[in-house]
């Protein structure tokens, strides 16, 4: 989700109006880029545990980046296992390698009865190592309407290639809205996104995020990629809040960021 945040440039922005203040803006950067890792990262166990049977939605178009493979286990479940080729780049630009491994029962992603459980094997996404386990529950809707999950992560770890750790435990709750009939096709998708994480920061630092009513499509612009178009996220560190505001639901690419009182629009 290239947009969800462009960080580095409004640390930047930030930086600069810091000059002009009284009170100079102080850009949580660490925080932020480990919230905004573990989104992406949290984003992509739930694209390919939607392809559990072998069919689906799972970056279909970059299928010679990836192997997978299906077990049956003896308590009637199956284990899929997604084996990423690190020499081979996604249509989104990022190199994965290592292994998610998925167990499953049949008939989960309609059945609240049912659940998934995710984990994973030297799993990195462009050399960020993530660890942990989550598991998704559907929770309701119809593909006639909206269909519903609930992520639960535990024990979650990324570690970063200068060494340094973020970890976190939280839920993670996805509204599919829209394109979920069309299954080889990933552009028409709508969904909206809802967390709640606590975690330690790069630096050693508590921290809680939240992100609210966060509306991704997939339709805007002309590579197609995921965009989030309204919502919000919050983060808190102490005596620190810093808000992200995606807007209204326009492909515009544009959002705010407010810390210490400071809004700064951000434009593609």
């Amino acid at each position: 989700m290239k947009t969800l945040f462009k960080l580095t440039l409004v640390s930047v922005i930030l930086a600069l109006l810091a000059f002009g203040c009284k009170k100079p803006a102080q850009p949580d950067q660490a925080t932020t880029n480990d919230v905004r890792t573990a989104e992406l990262a949290q984003s992509d166990v739930f694209t390919f545990s939607q392809q559990t049977d072998g069919n689906g939605k799972a970056f279909s178009k970059d299928s010679s980046c990836y192997d997978v493979d299906i077990d049956e286990n003896s308590d009637g479940s199956f284990t899929t296992t997604f084996t990423f080729d690190s020499s081979c780049t996604f249509s989104d630009g990022v190199v994965r390698s290592g292994q998610i491994i998925i167990t499953w029962f049949p008939g989960w992603r309609f059945d609240t009865t049912k659940h998934t459980t995710v984990t994973f094997n030297n799993y990195t996404r462009d050399s960020i190592k993530l660890s942990g386990t989550v598991t998704i529950s559907f929770t309701g809707g119809s593909l006639d309407a909206t269909l519903s999950y609930t992520m639960t992560e535990e024990n979650m770890n990324i570690t970063f290639a200068d060494g340094k750790t973020t970890s976190w435990r939280g839920t993670r709750t996805v509204e599919w809205t829209a394109g979920f009939r069309t299954i080889l096709d990933r552009d028409d998708d709508v969904k909206k996104v809802n967390f709640h994480r606590e975690g330690i920061n790069r630096n050693g630092e508590a921290y809680t995020a939240d992100g609210t009513d966060l509306l991704i499509k997939n339709s805007c612009g002309d590579n197609r990629k995921s965009h989030v178009v309204s919502g919000t996220i919050v983060i808190k560190k102490g005596d620190q809040t810093t808000t992200v505001d995606f807007g209204n639901g326009d492909c515009d690419d544009t959002f705010t960021i407010t810390q210490n009182g400071v809004t700064v629009t951000v434009n593609g």
